[in-house]
């Protein structure tokens, strides 16, 4: 049994970038299709339950296997689910610096300029904080760009554990900010301030994530649809070997066959750039939009690590992700290189450390949970043509990631113990997650202006497919050092716009926003 279906825009992906896209083109009346190949996360008592959620990884794809760097292939921390992975996501959105968009010297060498400036996304920036509810203080951060409007709501309020941690930080001299958060703690938000929020699916919908903040308020629209439990296979293209004519796929052993005018790529930035070498046809036999070979290339995923400082004192925090450190982004006065960002994480729990300590009793495990203070520390990853996205033959995902800016992320952990040892924590540990860890991925289907170079425009269009988009983290030409999901989100809305205007010729695309578009 088959079926054909035709729309104006069909969209792979219900992550951010899928999302964003999909709201955006929503309030034209252009008919749009949202293809997911996972489910609605049940809402269940197992969404809080760490030993669940961590060790026992309920919520983990079962159904396919990757190799990292050549080893036998094994299941990969991948997240199916209408909202995409932002369904277990930290909640922080915070835009990239404006210095991260153009050229910034590392020790071990550039990263590259992005072919768009910041003014081109601060509109977009300001509308995505205010779809995903975002809180915060802008001006707290030493880093923060320029803005128009300040964040929708005030930030979250700091626990007196953290509260004390801060007075102390600024005693030696850092700036701690208050992190800008995609939760709904405002009056009439859902929020419980609960110790399961970062790394968990949320239960009661107070986390903004893509599902809550972009397909719901897009699926009240009459004019798109969303397609669940559909597995997209291939692109095909038309009769002029150039332009994508279909999108192939399945649901429930159904063959799905989806048509229409423009396309939008949004799966992810290993799972795109796979599709795309899975497609391979008639004069594109390295895959489709890669003429230039740069598809599945330069992967990247933030040098990233989580730090537990553990002192004596149980600090007694539920909440702990409120705040972070953007001090030495772009370096020192001993480290003229950027280092990156040091933030609260969502609070460890005993079962969270049982990969780590498998011979300790649960109870010692959680002992230790209660008396650490957490954080998470992300440097930029330089793009690297060898750190790349393959497919085998019969399809399946090869990562292979080769290891950049590892000094810097040193020195920034190197900082992170100091202060805390200098606030009496005696023992700082601290765990390097590597290439298994891919929550921050981006950059394998770069945008650029020369097509020799990158696989998209400025606009996140194809230069090899007219009628092909890509709006999630692929189209990174840098990783810089922040969490990247606003950054989709804004260019998701700003290619949305493009499309609206090029592709469809309307002139002045809807939005909530006045000045937005």
């Amino acid at each position: 049994m088959a079926s054909d279906q035709t729309f104006d825009v069909v969209i792979v992906g219900s992550g951010v970038g899928g999302g964003a896209a999909a709201l955006r083109l929503a309030r034209t009346g252009l008919s749009v299709a949202v293809l997911e190949r996972g489910e609605y996360l049940p809402r269940e008592a197992a969404n809080w339950d760490p030993a669940a959620v961590f060790p026992g990884q309920r919520y983990v794809d079962k159904g396919e296997s990757w190799s990292f760097n050549g080893s036998a292939p094994e299941r990969p921390s991948a997240y199916y689910y209408v909202g995409g992975a932002t369904k277990m996501f930290g909640g922080v959105m915070m835009r990239l610096r404006e210095r991260d968009f153009g050229e910034l010297e590392y020790a071990d060498g550039r990263s590259p300029a992005w072919p768009i400036q910041y003014k081109d996304l601060e509109p977009y920036y300001g509308e995505a904080e205010r779809l995903f509810n975002v809180h915060g203080k802008a001006e707290l951060d030493p880093t923060e760009p320029p803005r128009v409007h300040g964040l929708p709501y005030p930030p979250v309020d700091h626990e007196p554990g953290m509260e004390q941690l801060i007075y102390k930080l600024r005693d030696q001299g850092l700036q701690p900010f208050a992190l800008p958060l995609a939760i709904q703690r405002h009056s009439g938000g859902s929020c419980l301030r609960c110790a399961t929020c970062d790394g968990f699916p949320c239960k009661v919908d107070a986390k903004s994530d893509a599902e809550i903040a972009l397909i719901r308020p897009a699926l009240a629209y009459p004019n798109v649809t969303l397609f669940t439990r559909t597995k997209v296979d291939r692109f095909d293209l038309g009769s002029d070997g150039k332009s994508i004519a279909a999108v192939r796929g399945s649901r429930d052993g159904e063959e799905l066959t989806f048509r229409a005018k423009t396309f939008i790529l949004a799966a992810g930035a290993i799972n795109s750039a796979a599709l795309l070498l899975r497609s391979a046809q008639g004069s594109f036999e390295q895959g489709l939009a890669n003429s230039s070979g740069v598809v599945g290339r330069h992967y990247m995923a933030h040098n990233s690590s989580v730090i537990m400082a553990l002192g004596t004192n149980r600090p007694g925090t539920v909440f702990q992700k409120t705040f972070g450190l953007n001090d030495f982004y772009f370096g020192d006065r001993d480290y003229p290189y950027p280092m990156g960002n040091v933030q609260m994480i969502g609070k460890v729990h005993g079962p969270m450390l049982q990969h780590r300590l498998p011979f300790l009793p649960s109870g010692i495990r959680q002992a230790i949970a209660e008396h650490s203070v957490d954080w998470y520390a992300q440097s930029e990853d330089l793009p690297h043509p060898d750190s790349r996205v393959t497919v085998g033959r019969g399809g399946d995902i090869a990562l292979t990631r080769v290891p950049t800016n590892l000094g810097a992320h040193r020195e920034l952990i190197k900082r992170t113990k100091r202060f805390m040892h200098a606030m009496g924590f005696p023992i700082v540990l601290v765990e390097g997650l590597g290439i298994k860890t891919t929550s921050h991925q981006c950059g394998t289907i770069r945008m650029g202006k020369n097509p020799g170079s990158a696989a998209l425009d400025p606009f996140c269009r194809s230069f090899d497919h007219p009628n092909l988009f890509v709006t999630d983290g692929a189209f990174f030409p840098s990783s810089a050092g922040v969490n990247p999901s606003l950054t989709i989100a804004a260019q998701a809305m700003r290619a949305a716009d493009h499309i609206i205007r090029t592709d469809f010729g309307v002139a002045r695309p809807i939005s909530s926003m006045a000045g937005a578009a």
